[in-house]
């Protein structure tokens, strides 16, 4: 398996992770608000990636790093933060399939920019193909696009941020990840406390076991998260590794039949064939110029 196909995997895995969350979210609102929720997830994350490098006995600081490396894991965690208030935002004012549509949405065209016009990445018919139909399927999940609402503007600003903290892992290449998700929740953590009183209301509601458990449960699978798409976006081309990641609305989709009874509407099951179709073409494409490119290194060394 080369390093596209890992980075490729990775990114999928990734999907299916973050597809979990709306249940994870679920189990733990009848105990705590959302802002109360991403600030105590965060901070347990943190903590549990603390043990983690402590028992690996690695260093709690960054020592050797450079100050961009230091930047660039700070902006990570303000960007988690940022999605995450973003998220709620969007939610609470449109249907929670929109939201997540739009957040790919914004994602796939944030990175797509970015990577093909500042950090150099190739592209070919294949990405713009993929890129094409991962947003014509998403748009068959989100008709109400050019109503620009406030749910509809929060959503696609989420993506963005989720967009840009992917170019963020991007360039985090080679450091410790878990040294770099402990301060990445750590980080996010801090900043979000004060929006648990900023948004008022009750943060802490009815304690019982079932949240608790649920909210443990919830930040590892955010540690997990978190550290498959470091890996897989320094191994797989950041202008398509949205597209992969979209595939959270299908896991999302038959998650959501499978605990929660949701039958998907017609519309909803053709957009995530099309999804699934842009995925193959994005992995596709990247393979693809990976070979091409190791071709064309041996015939240089020949």
């Amino acid at each position: 398996m080369n390093e596209k196909t890992k980075g490729a995997s990775s990114l999928l895995a990734g999907a299916f992770v973050v597809s979990t969350f709306g249940i994870w979210t679920r189990f733990v609102s009848p105990m705590l608000s959302s802002a109360a929720q991403t600030t105590m997830r965060c901070l347990l994350a943190a903590g549990l990636m603390a043990i983690v490098v402590f028992v690996g006995r690695k260093k709690y600081t960054l020592r050797g790093y450079t100050k961009h490396q230091y930047a660039l894991i700070g902006v990570l965690g303000a960007l988690t933060v940022a999605l995450g208030l973003l998220f709620v935002v969007s939610v609470t004012a449109t249907k929670v399939g929109n939201t997540f549509s739009l957040i790919y949405a914004g994602s796939i065209i944030t990175t797509f920019v970015i990577g093909t016009f500042f950090l150099g990445e190739k592209v070919s018919p294949l990405k713009i193909a993929a890129v094409a139909m991962a947003l014509v399927g998403l748009g068959m999940y989100t008709p109400e696009l050019l109503s620009l609402s406030l749910g509809i503007v929060a959503g696609l600003g989420a993506g963005i941020c989720d967009g840009l903290s992917n170019i963020t892992r991007k360039q985090l290449r080679g450091v410790d990840r878990n040294v770099a998700v402990m301060y990445q929740y750590l980080m996010a953590g801090v900043l979000a406390a004060p929006f648990v009183l900023i948004l008022g209301g009750d943060p802490v509601k009815a304690v019982s076991a079932g949240p608790i458990i649920a909210l443990v449960v919830y930040s590892i699978v955010s540690i997990v998260f978190a550290k498959l798409l470091l890996y897989g976006f320094s191994r797989f081309d950041v202008n398509v590794g949205g597209v992969i990641l979209a595939m959270q609305i299908f896991f999302g989709m038959l998650l959501g039949f499978l605990f929660f009874h949701e039958v998907p509407s017609g519309n909803e099951l053709a957009g995530s064939v099309l999804i699934f179709v842009a995925v193959l073409l994005a992995v596709n494409s990247s393979i693809r110029a990976s070979k091409a490119a190791a071709v064309g290194a041996e015939g240089q060394a020949g």
